[in-house]
């Protein structure tokens, strides 16, 4: 969302030259078999989230040159309602999101409905948070959503990581860990943010695997600064 344009393109471009970029689904495919790959090459899963109209005006013309494939986490109640996102982001239609999932390179997952953190809700709400934004992702786009990004990577309270459990085949989080097959549990899996101040040497160390502490760092700082958030 924050990376200028021709940092972003330089990734991309980066991660088409060392890197095999594989779908959603084929990830989890592969980390539920176990299949090791080699890791001179790491493969890698892009994603975004939220679900602002940069995905489609900017972001998706990049991926269909350079035929990259990318999961894109949406809250739902911003694009349904058309209504800003609280840092000024506009929202994505669902019209630019059906063209873009059109393209054939594009999963939609659900980001819950109104942004909610999860850290403290219990099932009623988990519920309603998860259930709407699966039928109106899967009414609009006539795709089913299989995949759940927690918003602001906080861990779950137990009643809510039941729910997600219950609905898709995977949950992710942050922390910028490596996700190994046969070792990894689906509704736990590990994100790396990508920031402005990543060079290409710390982007390089962060697309083999590295920067681990920095993750550990960002979750406890997290903790601390959305505590007592409720979006």
């Amino acid at each position: 969302m924050d990376l200028p344009i021709g940092q972003t393109k330089d990734q991309l471009d980066w991660i088409g030259s060392c890197a095999h970029t594989i779908d959603l689904d084929q990830a989890a495919t592969l980390l539920t078999s176990g299949e090791r790959h080699d890791r001179s090459r790491p493969q890698v899963v892009l994603t975004a989230d939220d679900g602002t109209a940069d995905w489609v005006d900017v972001l998706l013309p990049l991926l269909v040159e350079r035929n990259l494939p990318m999961t894109w986490y949406v809250a739902t109640k911003f694009v349904e309602d058309q209504a800003n996102f609280p840092y000024e982001g506009t929202p994505i239609s669902w019209g630019a999101l059906r063209e873009a999932v059109s393209t054939g390179l594009i999963t939609v997952g659900s980001h819950t409905h109104s942004h909610a953190v999860m850290t403290r809700l219990d099932t009623q709400h988990a519920t309603h948070e998860l259930d709407r934004s699966i039928a109106l992702i899967e009414e609009h786009l006539q795709r089913p959503c299989k995949h759940f990004a927690y918003p602001k990577a906080l861990a779950p309270s137990m009643e809510a990581d039941r729910e997600v459990r219950r609905r898709f085949v995977t949950a992710a989080l942050a922390g910028n860990r490596s996700n190994v097959p046969g070792r990894t549990d689906l509704a736990r899996i590990g994100r790396t943010p990508i920031k402005r101040s990543d060079d290409a040497r710390r982007f390089m160390k962060k697309l083999h695997g590295g920067q681990r502490l920095e993750g550990w760092l960002r979750e406890q700082y997290d903790l601390v600064r959305h505590r007592d958030a409720e979006t």
